[in-house]
């Protein structure tokens, strides 16, 4: 399975210009040419793939430290641990006291990660893009598109959210949902 994170800006937009500022913040300008996207793209959109090779896999946005990702892990782990303390004839009382504390202690981890800025290099070098995009006109919006692709070429209709430059935030990235079109517009 691979992590696509993808640049979606109204067709309009100059390629020479877009391809000029993803270089300067040093992404991939390649037109997306996937069908599972532009199929579902609305008329006048188009979409260039961020990453210079061929997919995002490896970077903070689609990597193993994307909190939005190990949240899952985590609470995939919890389930697991859950049913070997059942097993071991845990009391369901037990177990709701112990996946209480469990889960204040990933939240501290996360929060202790964000305190500590992990990986806001690339989440600053995405947000300033998204600046120079919408300061130097050269599209009114700009959005990214999150999917893993696992082989398959159906995928439920993607959302749209649409996010102001001015509250727009380190976390609209490092929760940058899937299969959601986020765009950040002034």
């Amino acid at each position: 399975m691979c992590i696509f994170i993808s640049v979606v800006v109204p067709a309009t937009t100059p390629e020479t210009e877009l391809r000029t500022v993803m270089n300067e913040f040093l992404m991939g300008c390649r037109p997306c040419d996937d069908p599972v996207l532009t199929d579902r793209l609305a008329v006048g959109e188009r979409a260039f793939y961020t990453t210079k090779g061929h997919c995002s896999c490896g970077t903070l946005l689609a990597s193993q430290r994307n909190p939005a990702v190990q949240q899952a892990k985590d609470a995939a782990q919890i389930a697991t641990d859950e049913a070997k303390k059942r097993k071991a004839g845990w009391s369901e009382t037990r177990i709701m006291r112990w996946r209480q504390e469990r889960e204040a202690d990933l939240d501290k981890r996360e929060e202790q990660a964000e305190i500590r800025g992990q990986g806001y290099g690339e989440i600053a070098r995405f947000m300033d893009f998204v600046r120079a995009i919408l300061n130097r006109g050269i599209a009114p919006c700009v959005g990214f598109y999150h999917r893993t692709y696992g082989g398959s070429d159906k995928y439920p209709p993607f959302t749209r959210r649409i996010v102001r430059i001015a509250s727009m935030s380190p976390n609209d990235f490092l929760r940058m949902p899937e299969n959601v079109l986020t765009q950040f517009a002034a």
